[in-house]
């Protein structure tokens, strides 16, 4: 399927959208990655930054958003202003 996708997008010239939890189809496919978490973008690839990365890159700043989740929301914000 993704095959087929990749061919009709390319010979389409099509602007496309996917939808993944895959961070391997992330980095393999298309030209722009956008991470989100909890409905806002978070991160946002393209170019030589999305040619970069790896699965570990982006599994990495999903831990990190995770993490900072599990945090309270004041610490968090005494943290940032304080080592950041």
């Amino acid at each position: 399927m993704i095959e087929l996708t990749e061919r009709i997008v390319t010979e389409g010239k099509l602007t496309t959208l996917m939808v993944t939890h895959s961070m391997q189809q992330a980095v393999n496919l298309g030209d722009r990655i956008i991470m989100m978490h909890q409905g806002k973008i978070k991160y946002d690839f393209s170019g030589v930054e999305k040619k970069r990365l790896k699965v570990s890159d982006l599994l990495s700043l999903f831990d990190e958003l995770r993490r900072k989740d599990q945090i309270d929301p004041v610490v968090a914000e005494l943290l940032a202003c304080n080592y950041v």
